[in-house]
């Protein structure tokens, strides 16, 4: 392809279309041409030449990008102080490519000695180099972006990280009204790498954590990441802090991660209060009864009826989210430990209620014998919550939150909600919503089959197009109806399945209705249109 060819004429980069002198677009210069068929012959022939002259042909061609032609500097038209980006990325590749045949070579057996140092360091320069180039390569796509002469690679890749960081916060949501003088008071100690804990004067031991962790790219976006987890957004201080001058945008790595500084659930359980008593006097009941049924008959018994009068969400993972975010550098979570209400876990990774299939099927049998048999209900409470911890993914919705089971606990759900207990005592993880996405990211979690993607592209932008018309939604649609990369940005989002298309929505409407009786009519949805696909589509698409 003559457009992977730099035209010696013009200087056009690679994949970029040549101009003449005015600056338009032209055909390839005939320079470009006969250099593109020359590459291609050369590389051709290549193989047939034999290793001794074709070693002795790469040296004098490198040789000749090491000491150019006069006049011929490799450059294209970049001023004193502006980056020639296709000149720096072409070096860095070359660069990367002379490490990695280095590292090749000297790691031919023929060699006799151990040369394997030097392998290593070739090795160790092609990472960099590759490293080197992503640097690069990033850099020149931002707008703006301040940069000066013999600027080293680590003070650009923190020139870039601050940019990313500013860019975050400026697309977060704006803060909401001030909050109430009651409102609940929370400190942030935002660290190093993006981790974060926060901290409540709050009483132990009820429904909402007292002590928060998580990661968030930047300061404020943790904060926003923690407002969003309350109805009502709190007060939200930091101590330390933060500094004055910009801070970077920060990763999640290994380095985020502050859980060894937070309580677990044992700590929860030590707290006791009123939900304890509650879970206790709960336990005392069911062992009460378990004293004369068959346990498994027992438990058999009342799968059937939660899978008839309260059967698990029937969803996949996508129906809770949107997609991935426009910008790919918002994200953030916060993790705690609380009380869960059981019958708020709508899914888990085993269905129906009560099938287990070959993993532990068992299981719920021994917890509920374990119950019926126990002398000491305080035991059975920390032997259930207090060691292996179980972990809740929390979705927040307009009218209230529901749950699934994140990395562990369907065991311990099942049993819980076939023996009628109340309470979870586990740790909760509550991701952030991002503030748009593209109608590309959104269609992705689609799963309702083939369809035509125009087709489907303009349908959805239509439902969304009414959700905002009917103010279920606070948000904008940028881009035409029909175009994959239209934008959604959104202020204000009651639950994440509303953009899911009609089938998934209405069937998921339907469930959330039977946890929060009333929740669409909070929302505005009249009577019998927000469970009924063909009633959803026509309210959005035509009122």
């Amino acid at each position: 392809m003559i457009e992977k060819r730099q035209c010696p004429a013009c200087a056009a980069g690679v994949l970029r279309r040549c101009r003449d002198r005015q600056g338009n677009i032209r055909r390839p210069h005939l320079q470009r041409i006969l250099l593109a068929g020359l590459i291609a012959v050369i590389s051709a022939l290549a193989r047939r030449v034999p290793v001794v002259e074709r070693d002795d042909l790469v040296l004098q061609l490198l040789r000749s990008v090491w000491v150019p032609d006069d006049g011929d500097t490799g450059r294209g038209a970049a001023g004193p102080d502006t980056p020639d980006w296709d000149h720096l990325r072409s070096r860095m590749l070359l660069a990367n490519a002379l490490a990695v045949r280095t590292e090749q070579v000297l790691r031919d057996p023929a060699l006799f000695f151990d040369v394997a140092d030097l392998a290593r360091d070739a090795r160790a320069l092609a990472k960099n180099t590759s490293a080197a180039d992503e640097t690069l390569y990033t850099a020149a796509r931002i707008d703006g972006l301040r940069l000066d002469r013999y600027d080293d690679l680590g003070l650009i890749n923190h020139r870039i990280d601050v940019h990313r960081a500013q860019r975050v916060d400026a697309e977060l949501p704006a803060p909401g009204p001030h909050p109430a003088t009651d409102t609940q008071a929370w400190t942030i100690d935002y660290r190093d790498h993006g981790g974060f804990i926060a901290h409540t004067t709050s009483t132990p031991g009820g429904t909402t954590p007292t002590q928060f962790w998580g990661y968030a790219p930047t300061a404020r976006s943790a904060a926003a990441t923690l407002a969003s987890y309350f109805d009502q957004p709190p007060t939200i201080d930091f101590t330390p802090p933060l500094p004055d001058h910009p801070q970077p945008w920060w990763r999640c790595t290994w380095d985020s991660d502050v859980s060894a500084d937070s309580p677990g659930t044992r700590d929860l359980l030590a707290a006791r209060g009123a939900i304890y008593a509650q879970h206790l006097q709960a336990c005392a009941e069911a062992r009460d009864r378990l004293a004369s049924l068959d346990v498994v008959e027992h438990l058999r018994e009342r799968a059937a009826v939660l899978n008839a009068e309260d059967p698990q969400w029937e969803v996949d993972e996508a129906a809770f989210e949107v997609g991935d975010a426009a910008n790919s550098d918002h994200g953030g979570n916060v993790e705690g430990v609380c009380w869960v209400p059981t019958r708020l876990v709508v899914t888990t990774h085993a269905r129906p209620w009560g099938e287990f299939g070959t993993h532990r099927p068992r299981m719920p049998a021994q917890i509920a014998q374990a119950l019926a048999h126990t002398g000491d209900l305080e035991e059975f409470t920390d032997t259930l919550f207090g060691g292996d911890q179980m972990h809740l993914e929390r979705i927040a919705a307009w009218a209230g939150p529901v749950y699934r089971v994140s990395v562990n606990g369907n065991h311990r759900v099942h049993t819980a909600r076939m023996l009628r207990l109340p309470w979870l005592a586990t740790t909760v993880t509550h991701y952030a919503i991002p503030p748009a996405w593209t109608m590309y990211s959104i269609l992705v979690g689609d799963h309702d089959g083939a369809w035509d993607l125009e087709q489907h592209t303009q349908g959805r932008h239509a439902l969304i197009s009414g959700l905002i018309r009917h103010r279920i939604l606070d948000a904008d649609l940028d881009g035409p109806a029909h175009e994959l990369d239209t934008v959604l940005r959104c202020r204000r989002l009651p639950a994440p399945w509303l953009l899911r298309s009609a089938p998934q929505a209405t069937a998921i409407n339907a469930a959330y209705e039977r946890v929060y009786p009333g929740a669409l009519a909070q929302l505005g949805i009249p009577e019998g249109v927000g469970t009924d696909p063909v009633a959803w589509t026509q309210w959005l698409t035509t009122s």
